[in-house]
């Protein structure tokens, strides 16, 4: 285009006058302002700004007197040939430049025209109108004239793409060049150069998807859902374009590679303009279960996004397998089953024709969380038309429970025909095992027509011995049935019975008497039914005559049964008749026959005999009737009557008609007896013999020592009958003959009868010492012992004295004493903690007495002794064996401590004590805190005392306090691992460490010794999260310092902790743990016991480290519990020690205050002071004064004063030293010497 051509198409013209530039005015006094811009040949590349020329201005007459530029570099434009546009921007082809005129606001249109040189620059100018109103006035031709100021600012924007030719090096550009308009001119205030691209950016759901993705995700849609042969399932991704310039996408951009399930169904536009968008869609198939995946690729010409990529996935839902059934029947038909079966629904039976349809519904359960996919006409049938499927499945179904009826459909069965009829039924599905499910089908049609009859044999009833009645059951199937019963003793039978069967009806019964039989015989049978169809013959069947009948004898005594043949009598069938005294009163016994046959037995007359040695002593007193009818019965009575004493024996006969049991026989016996007295005395349950002369303790004819003054000795003796007629004793029967130191007391019963008794008794009092005889004289009517004597003797003696002591160790209490000896039956109180008795006149001998009453109050007997030489005592059964001489003094002493409180309170002071040790010397709270910054495992340690650190070439951590050693290890994984992986300088994830104590105490009562020993084991989990497991093991010794009272105990304790970082300066760590713990006691030194406890504690920590140099402050605050719970156990002395619980708490917090001084040599002090406040709370109710647990109650302070010198070479010296107890009654000081070397 010419610039006469731009001339013609609506430029204005301008010509020069005097050498300046002035503008035409048209007859309206309306004007025109031309810009003319230039862009010349490119020099460098890297430049910003345009290079304009006056020089182009001159080839329109009449343009700006003047255009003023900044002194930017040369920049050259590419184009191709375009076309001019009046009215905005022009629409630029690829390799044009573009044009524009920003803003067009309401100055009037704006008009720009583009000249390509064939120089390769280019020509651009643009102008504007304003008619004041507001729309412009610009024609095809020309600009009509406008009035008005022209004061402002216009930008002009130039672009030009990658595809203009001969670009050299630089293409894809914006310049933008800001014009200040005036009447007179305009001068460019600033222009630059920009980079024009395209920028591609992918979202799904709203959501940017980074390229290269491989982790699909329901938030940004690249995740697709949907159940198994539904679908499609459609997702749309939008394009944006959030460059500068131009995006290219081209044909089909948007492809897949991975799952065949994925299909691009929308592809988006081959373009998008800067700021643009476009969208695509991805359908989503599923045809099987399972994820699949594939990979989505937008080819674009982004320069470092092309081409664009990212993973989708999809995880269809469906069933994963079923089951088909009948929806009656319930079982489960397999698939492939070809086999119809009642069982299943599978068989329909029996249909008649014309009869109507027979229907069955089958149900299909199907496994899963998806959709069932069944189609149209899903079930499909091959084989008889007699059957159809009557209603359909759905083409889906949606789960509705795990392995529940999803889906049913309907066969139907209606026969044209008889016979069998089959079919083959095919289900199609997206079911697992069941696509396709095939199963067989069938059906029998039966004709409405008269047949052949049915036959039933039925078994036999009223079966007798010679007659029975013949069963069966016939139907006429619609015609006249007659039928007969074939009977014989074979199979063959051979007799036919006919009877009067002529019925067409169904289920006819039949019934036939026959007679003649043989007794215990076997007969055949069967029924054979004839009608115009055809003859049936029944099924054959069996019975049994029964026996003739015939009496069946049985014989009872007392009831019970006797057997025929029986030789051994009893007294329970009554065949035993015992005793019977001799001459004197009989015994009768009476026994029963009975007929369990059934025809009659006969008997005769007498027919009970008897035979045998002593028959003579027996008689049948009653005769049994002479015949008994079947399940009768008779009795007959027999007579025992001894002539003689001993044992008397018969037979019994009984004749009858029994085929196997004539004559009935068994045998009978009885015991003559003649009663006489038998008298039997005995002592101490030990008999003595009439006319012993030879007393003895074991019969009590021994009374043995008494007290001539105070003694008296009581033994009492039995008088038995042991015969069998009344024993018959004289008034006063016992006398005595000989010492006048005896005297009987109490005389027995005048008369006895046999098997009873009665009693004597007779006391010695002896009336000077020495041995005292008598003889026992008893008057009786037995013929050889009348009178029956025995000697007896007691000595008498001086009685002895004893002195019961009680002496307890504790509150006063009481105690009762019991003994066999009367006089040893007493109690004593204590007063001051003794009582005594003094018992005298004790019949010399060994006695024993037992204190009770004392357990329950808390005490145990500690020692039980008397001061002679052959007494002895047992504390276990608190009872004192006393062996008393004749004349002998003696002090029998019972010593009890009270030792249910004393043991409770020595526990709990244990139990204090320890709990004050375990809160005392945990495991460092501020543990974890280096583990959350760089380093790997431990290379060095520390080691403290008194409030003051240092370091240690190993890896241990120890530390001193008063009387307490304490160590500490620990192994730190090093290497990089989950949340810290990648790190350069990472803390360790994972550490094992170790951390003992060892420890002494001496409180107002007692001293000890404590030692803990620690491992656990923790890991980072997070960067500011520590977690780890820890099980402990103590030991704990008290020694009481007055007595011999010793406890001592190991135990074990285990549970988590944590460690948090709250800020690079702050952190917190909290334990809990549980155990329980094994301790012996010995409260007096003189016996040992052992008791169990559990136990569980809980902490936690703050603690702060601050540093300004040279000055560190370190404040820490903790809080502990322990509770410890000892179970309930019973000493050695019987007592019970109850169950009581022992708890303690602890808050300490202070800061310890350090300066670090460099000298010139090298070296560095660190004096430092820490003061730390500590208040012990807990349950001090059950520990005793002075006991370390009551101690510490409170609160209480500490301050220590240290001095660190550390040399270049890593050697240091700490110097400190502490003061504890301020504000309490304990006082503790301490001080410490360390050296320590680094090892490099």
């Amino acid at each position: 285009m010419t610039m006469n051509e731009c001339h013609s198409s609506g430029q204005s013209r301008f010509k020069r006058s005097g050498g300046k530039w002035a503008s035409a005015r048209g007859s309206a006094g309306r004007w025109l302002a031309t810009l003319i811009l230039f862009a010349a040949t490119l020099i460098t590349a890297n430049v910003g700004f345009a290079a304009f020329s006056d020089v182009q201005a001159a080839a329109c007459a009449g343009g700006p007197e003047s255009v003023t530029h900044p002194t930017p570099a040369t920049v050259y434009y590419d184009h191709s040939a375009g076309s001019c546009e009046i009215g905005g921007s022009a629409s630029a082809g690829a390799g044009d430049v573009r044009f524009s005129l920003e803003p067009n606001f309401g100055l009037g249109r704006g008009k720009a025209i583009r000249y390509v040189s064939s120089a390769g620059g280019f020509f651009a100018g643009f102008g504007f109108c304003d008619f004041g109103d507001g729309n412009g006035d610009v024609s095809g031709s020309s600009c009509s004239g406008m009035t008005g100021p022209l004061d402002t600012e216009l930008t002009a924007v130039l672009e030009w793409d990658a595809v203009s030719p001969a670009a050299p090096g630089i293409s894809n550009r914006r310049m933008t060049v800001v014009y200040s308009i005036s009447a007179t001119g305009a001068t460019i205030t600033s222009a630059s150069l920009d980079t024009i691209e395209g920028e591609i950016d992918v979202t799904g759901n709203g959501v940017s998807i980074t390229n290269g993705d491989d982790t699909p995700s329901l938030t940004d849609h690249t995740v697709f859902a949907g159940d198994v042969g539904l679908g499609p399932f459609t997702r749309t991704f939008t394009i944006d374009n959030t460059g500068t310039g131009g995006l290219t996408l081209g044909a089909d951009a948007v492809s897949l590679s991975g799952a065949g399930a994925f299909t691009v169904s929308a592809q988006p536009a081959t373009a998008v303009a800067a700021s643009g968008s476009t969208t695509f869609s991805i359908d989503f198939t599923p045809v099987e279960t399972g994820e699949q995946v594939a990979t989505v690729t937008i080819a674009n010409s982004d320069a470092d996004e092309a081409p664009f990529t990212f993973d989708i996935s999809g995880d269809p839902r469906g069933p994963t397998g079923g089951t088909l059934r009948d929806s009656v029947l319930n079982v489960v038909i397999a698939n492939n089953d070809l086999t119809p079966d009642t069982a299943d629904g599978t068989d329909f039976g029996d249909r008649e024709i014309a009869a109507g349809a027979l229907t069955r519904t089958f149900e299909i359960r199907a496994n899963g969380f998806g959709a069932s996919i069944f189609g149209a006409d899903a079930v499909s049938l091959t084989g008889s038309s007699a059957f159809s499927v009557s209603d359909q499945l759905p083409l889906q179904a949606d789960p509705d429970g795990f392995a529940e009826a999803q889906a049913t459909f309907d066969i139907s069965f209606d026969p044209s025909a008889a016979g069998v009829q089959t079919a083959t039924v095919t289900i199609n599905s997206n079911i697992p095992g069941m696509d396709p499910q095939v199963f067989a089908i069938q059906g029998t049609g039966t004709d409405a027509s008269a047949s052949a009859p049915t036959v039933t044999t039925d078994a036999a009833t009223l079966v007798t011995s010679t007659s029975v009645q013949l069963n069966a059951t016939v139907s006429g199937n619609g015609a006249t049935t007659t039928g007969s019963f074939e009977f014989g003793t074979t199979t063959a039978y051979g007799t036919t019975l006919p009877t009067t069967l002529n019925d067409s009806g169904d289920d006819v019964a039949v019934a036939l008497a026959h007679g003649g039989l043989t007794p215990g015989t076997t007969y055949h049978y069967r029924m054979v039914a004839t009608n115009a169809e055809g003859t049936t013959n029944g099924d054959d069947a069996t019975f049994t005559t029964l026996a003739a009948p015939a009496p069946e004898i049985e014989v009872s005594g007392n009831g019970t049964e006797i057997a025929s043949g029986d030789v051994t009598p009893a007294t329970t069938d009554h065949t035993e008749f015992n005793n019977a005294e001799v001459a004197g009163v009989f015994q009768n016994r009476t026994f029963t026959i009975a007929n369990t046959g059934d025809a009659l037995l006969t008997l005769g007359a007498d027919a009970v005999t008897l035979s045998g040695a002593n028959a003579a002593d027996f008689t049948v007193l009653l005769q049994p009737a002479t015949t008994v009818a079947a399940s009768s019965s008779t009795f007959f009575i027999i007579r025992f009557d001894p002539s003689a004493a001993g044992v008397r024996t018969a037979s019994v006969s009984i004749a009858n008609d029994d085929d196997d049991e004539a004559p009935y026989t068994f045998a009978i016996q009885g015991t003559g007896v003649v009663l006489v007295p038998e008298i039997e005395v005995s002592g101490n349950g030990v008999e003595i013999t009439s006319g012993d002369a030879t007393p003895s303790s074991t019969d009590d004819t021994d009374f043995g020592s008494a007290d001539q003054t105070t003694g008296l000795v009581s033994r009492s003796f039995t008088i038995a009958n042991t015969g069998t007629s009344p024993l018959i004793l004289d008034a006063d029967a016992v006398t005595l003959t000989g010492s006048g130191d005896f005297t009987v007391t109490s005389q027995p019963s005048t008369g006895i009868g046999a098997g009873g008794s009665t009693t004597f008794t007779i006391a010695f009092d002896p009336s000077g010492l020495g041995v005292r005889t008598a003889t026992v004289s008893i008057a009786n009517n037995d013929d050889d012992e009348a009178p029956y004597t025995f000697a007896i003797q007691g000595t008498g003696v001086d009685g002895g004295s004893i002195t019961l002591v009680l002496n307890v160790s504790g509150p006063d209490t009481s105690a009762d004493f019991s003994s066999p000896t009367a006089e040893l039956n007493t109690s004593l109180t204590t007063s001051g903690g003794t009582a005594s008795i003094a018992i005298s006149n004790v019949s010399p001998g060994t006695h024993s007495v037992s204190a009770a009453g004392l357990a329950g109050a808390g005490y145990g007997f500690t020692s039980i002794g008397c001061d002679d030489g052959d007494s002895s005592g047992d504390t276990a059964t608190a009872t004192a064996t006393i062996v008393l001489g004749a004349g002998e003094t003696m002090t029998c002493t019972f010593a009890a401590t009270e030792t249910r409180d004393a043991t409770s309170t020595l526990i709990a002071d244990f139990l204090g004590a320890r709990n004050t040790f375990l809160l005392a010397n945990q495991p460092r709270a501020n543990r974890g805190k280096n583990r959350f910054g760089a380093g790997g495992g431990q290379s060095g340690g520390t080691a403290s005392a008194f409030g003051l650190t240092g370091t240690i070439p190993l890896p241990v951590d120890a530390s001193f306090n008063g009387s307490d050693l304490s160590f500490a290890s620990s192994y730190a994984s090093p290497g990089p691992s989950g949340l810290n992986a990648g790190d350069e300088a990472a803390a360790p994830e994972r550490t094992i460490w170790v951390e003992g104590t060892i420890a002494g105490f001496n409180d107002a009562n007692a001293d000890g010794r404590f030692g803990v020993v620690y491992i656990g084991a923790d890991q980072l989990i997070a960067p500011n999260i520590l977690l780890g497991a820890l099980v402990q093991y103590d030991w704990f010794s008290h020694e009481a310092d007055k007595g011999n009272a010793e406890v001592s105990g190991e135990g074990w304790m285990a549970g988590p902790y944590a460690t948090f970082r709250l800020n690079e300066n702050f952190f917190a760590d909290i334990r809990a743990a549980w155990g329980k713990s094994r301790n012996d006691i010995s409260p007096t030194g003189t016996y040992e016991d052992s008791f169990d406890t559990t136990r569980w504690l809980v902490s936690g920590a703050l603690t702060g480290s601050y540093v300004r140099e040279p000055w560190t402050v370190e404040p820490t605050v903790s809080l502990s519990y322990i509770r410890e719970t000892q179970e309930s156990y019973t000493d050695s002395l019987s007592v019970v020690i109850p169950e009581q619980t022992v708890s303690q708490g602890e808050v300490r917090a202070g800061p310890r205050l350090s300066y670090a001084h460099a000298l010139d040599s090298g070296a560095r002090l660190t004096p430092s002071v820490s003061f730390e406040g500590a208040y012990t709370f807990g349950n001090d109710g059950l520990t005793s004064s002075g006991s370390l647990a009551r101690e510490v109650q409170g609160l209480r302070g500490r301050i220590g004063f240290g001095l660190d010198i550390a040399t270049r070479d890593g050697v240091s010296l700490s110097i400190a030293s502490h003061y504890d107890g301020i504000g309490t009654s304990a006082e503790l000081y301490g001080l410490s010497l360390e050296i320590s070397m680094a090892l490099n």
